[in-house]
């Protein structure tokens, strides 16, 4: 019940209150109990969205590194190498916009690398489309290109996800419009569409 209470303040935009819910929520561990964690994840990462679009980039720095703990008391572990692609991206954001420069490099650096490896892994994802932001930012058109192609051909094309972040980067707004019917209630596609 107190899982489901924190949703609905998640999802209300009540951050904060979200964040203290679970704070005071102890969930058992159990095979795949992940979902305290991403509740607690996406509390904190639409509490930072919402701080850089206030300018409070300092502040948002803050609410990414939150998001990327494993707390204990909602029942899951961290994994050996976590995918912290979107918290990075926005880390590199706020450090760019704060004229830390060399930090933000390092920070997109941190994205690219990651998905070198990690393109093709088990969960969807939209992390992806961080790394092909990054290269389209730096003009690097032919690593894209060959990144797509990756994508293209892995196992985890056949889902939505990944069919959305193809169509996107290329442009076509037709196929986006059709899967992004299936993201409408998703936290993290959310995201992704206040940094549009």
């Amino acid at each position: 019940l107190a899982l489901q209470h924190a949703r609905v303040q998640l999802n209300n935009g009540l951050y904060s209150d979200c964040i203290k819910t679970l704070g005071n929520t102890h969930i058992i561990p159990f095979e795949g109990s992940v979902q305290g964690k991403y509740v607690y994840e996406q509390s904190y990462l639409l509490l930072a969205t919402d701080l850089m679009k206030k300018g409070k980039y300092k502040d948002a720095l803050v609410s990414l590194e939150k998001s990327k703990e494993w707390p204990e008391n909602l029942g899951v572990g961290a994994p050996y190498e976590p995918d912290n692609r979107m918290q990075n991206y926005l880390e590199a954001i706020c450090q760019d916009k704060l004229r830390h420069t060399k930090e933000a490099t390092e920070l997109q650096n941190s994205v690219l690398d990651f998905t070198k490896t990690h393109y093709n892994d088990g969960r969807p994802t939209f992390n992806n489309i961080f790394a092909l932001e990054i290269l389209k930012q730096r003009g690097e058109t032919e690593a894209a290109k060959s990144l797509i192609q990756q994508i293209k051909e892995s196992k985890q094309y056949s889902r939505p996800i990944q069919q959305w972040i193809v169509a996107c980067f290329n442009g076509d707004a037709a196929t986006c419009g059709t899967l992004e019917k299936e993201f409408a209630t998703n936290n993290y596609f959310k995201i992704i569409r206040q940094l549009k």
